[in-house]
């Protein structure tokens, strides 16, 4: 059952009249805010943490491979730009050795 703040101010008002002001605020600060059902238990927070645990290890799994994903098509890239460039350089080497020859 859930307490409306109705309910809780009108629980407390007569807990003050049975037990006195000091008891009764202390007996309402042991209430839950809202009804026992609503608290989590250990076992909650414990397959929580699980739970948590299970979704950051395949959340880690997913960066490992798009990093090495990453690195691979940069390795790819700088490769074959560097094959290019020396494409390029044996180009302009052998243009310039030609030109020079005649």
């Amino acid at each position: 059952m859930v307490l409306s703040d109705g309910t809780r101010r009108a629980l407390h008002t007569r807990l003050i009249d049975v037990l006195g002001e000091e008891v009764a605020d202390v007996l309402m600060d042991h209430l839950p805010p809202a009804g026992w059902s609503d608290l989590a238990t250990k076992a909650d927070l414990d397959a929580h943490a699980a739970a948590t645990k299970k979704d950051l290890e395949v959340l880690e799994l997913r960066m490992r491979a798009e990093m090495a994903n990453g690195f691979a098509k940069m390795t790819r890239t700088f490769v074959v730009s560097q094959v290019a460039l020396a494409i390029a350089m044996i180009g302009s080497l052998t243009g310039a050795v030609a030109t020079l020859a005649h």
